[in-house]
Formats: C-alpha cells, structure tokens, sequence
C-alpha cells in the first residue's frame, strides 16, 4: 500500500514540475522574452503543443 502511496506522490510532483516549467514559459514568452519555438524548448514540448496550451487559458 505505502508503494502506491509513494508512487503517486512521485506522479504528482512530477506533474507539478512540468506545469510550472509550462506557465514559466508562457509567461516569458507574453512579456516577450522568449519566442514561441524558445519557450515551448524550455518546457520541454513542441511547438505545437506549447502554440494549444498558450492559448488554450488554461495555462495563465
């Protein structure tokens, strides 16, 4: 049982870390730090991807 538990503690932070990799830059990028291709390579996803969520509102 404490596996699971750990396991999904693990899962969780994990998607913590890449949410705030995400709304970092989107950020960056709104204030005109970064280009779309830059911000979506610091969060780690292609550019399409970061193009759907940078402009989905779910990532502020």
């Amino acid at each position: 049982m404490c596996e699971i538990i750990e396991k999904y503690k693990a899962e969780g932070r994990a998607e913590g870390r890449i949410e705030g990799l995400l709304k970092m830059a989107v950020s960056l990028w709104k204030k005109g730090k970064l280009t779309e291709q830059e911000a979506a390579d610091e969060a780690g996803i292609s550019l399409e991807e970061f193009k759907k969520a940078a402009t989905s509102g779910i990532v502020v």
